[in-house]
């Protein structure tokens, strides 16, 4: 039992390690090189587990040789373009000014229900409000709304506007996150300040956020934890 367990723990942080090494993408955006990489991980990882006379090293071994093609692989679609497209493919236009090319969908063998539940999914309810709509390499639909289903924005209007930065946890779960601290210009100075004014201390608090333009948004933590 206590080898079967130990066994696990070994594959178990091999795979982990192989899949860091090849990169970050979720399952939704993954390549089919990729996914094919994913599945011969999975099938090679169980064997040892599931068959505890089988040595360890070889699918070790398996493990990581499965990630180094995936890196290699990667860099040779970044410095060959033919290479990429035969891999991968193009992106496929299937709404263009409005019109869904149903020529390119036949290709794609997609059909229109498919189409309008992935524009659905992209929060376009209506597919007339869509001016362009491009099948990407991964699967999923990129969309562009129409120019007037778009939102008007103070840009449209000539407004100016502040870019007021990413909010930065500064807070989390009662802790400081110091290292933070740059990216929204924040001090312990700054900090302690906001606190005092909010009568909080950090354990009090679940989640705190800070922008550049030092505007703060604060959670609370539940007082019953």
């Amino acid at each position: 039992m206590l080898a079967t367990l130990l066994r696990v723990l070994i594959i178990y942080v091999a795979v982990i390690l192989a899949v860091r090494l090849m990169g970050k993408r979720q399952v939704g955006e993954m390549q089919p090189t990729e996914l094919v990489i994913t599945i011969l991980l999975s099938e090679i990882a169980a064997q040892p587990v599931s068959d505890g006379s089988k040595l360890m090293l070889p699918y070790l071994s398996g493990v990581f040789l499965l990630a180094a093609l995936e890196i290699a692989n990667s860099f040779a679609a970044l410095c060959s373009n033919r290479y990429r497209i035969i891999l991968q493919g193009r992106p496929v236009i299937v709404i263009r000014d409005g019109a869904v090319d149903q020529k390119q969908l036949k290709k794609l063998r997609v059909t229109v229900e498919d189409l309008t539940a992935a524009l659905r999914d992209r929060g376009f309810f209506d597919i007339t409000q869509i001016s362009y709509a491009v099948m990407e390499t991964n699967g999923k639909i990129s969309a562009l709304a129409k120019a007037e289903e778009n939102p008007l924005t103070p840009g449209d209007i000539k407004l100016p506007c502040k870019d007021k930065g990413m909010p930065i946890t500064v807070i989390y779960d009662g802790r400081i996150i110091r290292k933070n601290f740059g990216e929204c210009s924040m001090t312990e100075k700054k900090l302690n300040v906001l606190l005092k004014k909010h009568k909080l201390s950090p354990e009090q608090i679940l989640l705190m956020t800070v922008n550049m333009q030092g505007e703060e948004n604060i959670i609370l933590r539940d007082k019953a934890r």
